[in-house]
């Protein structure tokens, strides 16, 4: 969709996210998306979304994992009451934020029976 003139683009991304994501455990769901419309936010739609896909995950005994923005200190929040812990984070650098525009990923996992 991008086309041939934004390829190099595109493959310098995906290494700076190669880098950027941690390994996802076998035993782990991984919510690669979570978004809310910037008019939807603060009425309970992101807490929905993630105890539904928490109590799939739970059905299948699999602990849940995510990836948040390290600037992102609302969905942090909502994340850690909703039983997630901050495992790793990796930061970006000053070349990596021209293409990614975030200061890092910080990884949020929730065991399995948590």
């Amino acid at each position: 969709a991008a086309g041939p003139r934004h390829a190099a683009d595109l493959a310098r991304r995906g290494r700076v996210l190669n880098r950027l994501i941690s390994p996802v455990r076998k035993d782990t769901l991984f919510v690669s998306a979570l978004a809310v419309a910037p008019t939807h936010r603060g009425r309970g739609y992101g807490t929905a979304l993630l105890e539904r896909i928490i109590a799939g995950a739970q059905h299948l005994g699999l602990g849940v994992a995510l990836d948040a923005a390290m600037e992102d200190e609302v969905g942090r929040k909502l994340y850690a009451r909703l039983g997630f812990r901050e495992v790793d984070a990796r930061p970006t650098t000053d070349v990596d934020r021209e293409l990614i525009p975030v200061d890092g990923l910080v990884r949020m996992e929730r065991p399995a029976g948590a």
